[in-house]
């Protein structure tokens, strides 16, 4: 009787040979999953968003590096529950420690709260997207409270 893989014409070897690579072959994945989602720490500024303000700019600084933030792909803040509004990255930078920092159109952001119709004084949530070079998805959430002052 032969066992198997010690066969003299080596073809239970063949055979085994055969079978290990289908079953590695078999054993990878398709395609590569994307990695986990990345929660970032956001700090916006201002912090409060009066809606008549003339300014020009808003601003949201990350806690995370830049060179690692994939800047060709689509990337901007969502106004109210992360399903509002978008409001697409004006413009990019690092900042001194090398982390992301996120600019935006205030007539933008303004115009994307003021459509949610909350009351003045009350809280809004701005929820940032981004992605980073890897693929992993890139998100946080601030929070900014809503006024419409008039300039004196």
């Amino acid at each position: 009787m032969t066992r198997f893989g010690n066969h003299r014409d080596g073809g239970g070897l063949f055979l085994l040979s055969a079978l290990t690579v289908i079953i590695l072959v078999s054993s990878i994945p398709a395609s590569a999953e994307d990695p986990p989602p990345i929660s970032l720490d956001l700090q916006i500024a201002p912090n409060v968003l009066n809606l008549s303000n003339q300014g020009t700019v808003v601003t949201i600084h990350t806690n995370y590096p830049y060179d690692q933030f994939d800047v060709s792909k689509p990337a901007g803040v969502f106004v109210g529950d992360g399903s509002g509004s978008y409001v697409p990255i004006n413009w990019w930078k690092a900042d001194l420690r090398g982390d992301f920092v996120a600019k935006f159109e205030m007539d933008a952001v303004q115009g994307a709260v003021a459509s949610l119709g909350l009351p003045m004084g009350s809280s809004c949530s701005i929820v940032f997207k981004a992605t980073s070079v890897n693929n992993a998805v890139l998100g946080g959430a601030v929070d900014v409270t809503i006024v419409d002052r008039k300039s004196r």
